[in-house]
């Protein structure tokens, strides 16, 4: 379940295909960089990318042929945002499906943003 510490993205939304089937990254990566600066203000937290909003798990032919793409995803993170620490990883799934797992730290001595001065932050909403 999303919540203030963990989302899930497309990997569509985020990479797209070129015709040799590599992963380039794609505009809506800019948002990804908003969710990642919005947990660094918060308490930090967890993006699978890869897996739809209504479900649960990747679906099962989806396979992340390119193993330097987690170190790809952390420097583009890194290239669009101020302040911002993350490490990511491809997860397998009990489906065969895979993810990358992006965990965004804390940012507790410093206030992040994305690289055109916009500050986010993520709270729980209760009601």
């Amino acid at each position: 379940m999303e919540n203030q510490f963990f989302d899930k993205k497309s990997l569509l939304k985020i990479l797209k295909k070129d015709s040799d089937g590599n992963y380039k990254f794609s505009e809506s990566a800019k948002d990804l960089a908003k969710d990642c600066v919005s947990f660094a203000n918060s308490k930090g937290g967890i993006i699978l990318i890869g897996i739809e909003d209504e479900e649960d798990l990747p679906p099962k032919d989806q396979i992340i042929n390119d193993l330097d793409l987690p170190n790809k995803l952390t420097k583009r993170i890194a290239e669009l945002t101020q302040n911002v620490f993350t490490k990511s990883e491809i997860k397998k799934y009990s489906n065969g499906g895979e993810t990358i797992e992006l965990r965004v730290y804390p940012s507790e001595s410093t206030i992040a943003s994305t690289n055109d001065g916009r500050y986010y932050i993520r709270r729980e909403v209760r009601c």
